[in-house]
């Protein structure tokens, strides 16, 4: 609660790890059929993130690729670090997967997946706040799990925040 009643859009890595783990906590409760794993390189802990970015991705890995508890043995990881002076974030697991190439090319309907709808307005969010060369990527495979990889700016406490302020 004390992160989300917040005004900033923005947070610390470590802080978004945190509402991650709770937010795990109550969905192994709900489906029990997966770990996840945590490994945050140390100089990414402090670096800014936007709230709730990572969330639904995870939630997408718990509900798509483990179909809602249905699939045993599911493993996600969450790896952040830094690379040629940007921040990569992946999100990884082991589940069902499925074939990204038809999934770019599904037009937006009533029936479509939420997995759809989410990875889509995270890539329109990022695209809006940052531009290019920054983004959301996907790959995935059916039978072999999904990595989502997310490409942000390196953003740290004060000049940075205020920065990306100046951008919107």
């Amino acid at each position: 609660m004390q992160i989300t009643n917040k005004k900033d859009s923005l947070h610390r890595i470590a802080d978004e790890k945190k509402l991650l783990e709770h937010y795990v906590v109550i969905q192994k409760t709900r489906f029990m059929n997966f770990d996840m794993h945590y490994n945050v390189e140390p100089d990414t802990e402090n670096l800014l993130i936007r709230k709730f970015l990572l969330q639904s991705i995870v939630e997408n890995a718990i509900i798509h690729g483990f179909s809602r508890g249905k699939v045993n043995g599911g493993r996600i990881e969450l790896k952040s670090y830094r690379k040629e002076g940007r921040l990569h974030v992946d999100i990884s697991d082991n589940g069902k997967g499925f074939d990204i190439s038809e999934w770019e090319q599904r037009e937006e309907s009533a029936d479509m997946q939420h997995t759809n709808v989410g990875i889509k307005n995270i890539r329109q969010i990022i695209k809006l706040e940052y531009g290019e060369p920054f983004g959301l990527f996907m790959e995935s495979e059916p039978g072999k799990g999904t990595c989502a990889h997310f490409i942000l700016p390196v953003m740290e406490m004060g000049a940075a925040a205020d920065d990306t302020d100046d951008n919107n």
